[in-house]
């Protein structure tokens, strides 16, 4: 229910936060140095905040995306709707796995990018993908308050917080492409 859904939302970026910077070679909290924490604090924004992490991210999810659009699948319907009607949803997210993989060797091989960078930059990343999450959420639940927009019966209880986590819109999308189904299941 709500209090799940909005203990989710913040405990899950604090376990994050809180393995990296608490639990590392050099120091991992106790019961015995629990008075030490502070002193494992990030000392500035640029610990865990950096625009070329974001900018990474973004770059990483508009790849995925142009996959999904040009690389061949098998095209299934959803499920019925509660109209009738029935969604088109195109099935490659195996192929673009390989094809990404493939990528991503190629690039580290020739020398234009390399991998370390997310080993060293691994809190810029999650904060960066945190972010690029939370914004497309809030975009999305807004957007669900449109007059022509289906909502989803689980995700309309009008408790706002449940209602974000879950997603009120049930198939939110822009033309063909089904934003839920791509974060969900890429």
């Amino acid at each position: 229910g709500p209090p799940g859904a909005l203990s989710i939302m913040i405990a899950l970026p604090l376990v994050i936060y809180g393995l990296f910077f608490f639990c590392t070679g050099q120091y991992c909290i106790s019961p015995s140095n629990i008075s030490q924490v502070l002193q494992h604090l990030p000392s500035s924004l640029d610990e865990v905040f950096s625009l070329k992490a974001l900018l990474v991210v973004v770059v990483w999810m508009l790849f995925l995306i142009v996959l999904e659009r040009l690389l061949p699948g098998k095209i299934v319907d959803g499920m019925a709707l509660r109209d009738k009607t029935k969604l088109q949803y195109k099935l490659n997210g195996h192929l673009t796995f390989w094809v990404s993989l493939v990528v991503v060797a190629l690039l580290q091989y020739c020398g234009i990018i390399s991998l370390s960078y997310c080993y060293k930059n691994y809190v810029q990343l999650a904060t960066a993908a945190m972010l690029v999450s939370y914004l497309l959420s809030a975009g999305l639940y807004a957007a669900s308050f449109r007059p022509q927009a289906m909502l989803a019966l689980g995700g309309n209880t009008g408790n706002h917080v449940y209602d974000f986590y879950i997603g009120r819109e049930l198939n939110p999308r822009i033309f063909n492409f089904d934003l839920k189904e791509f974060c969900e299941l890429r």
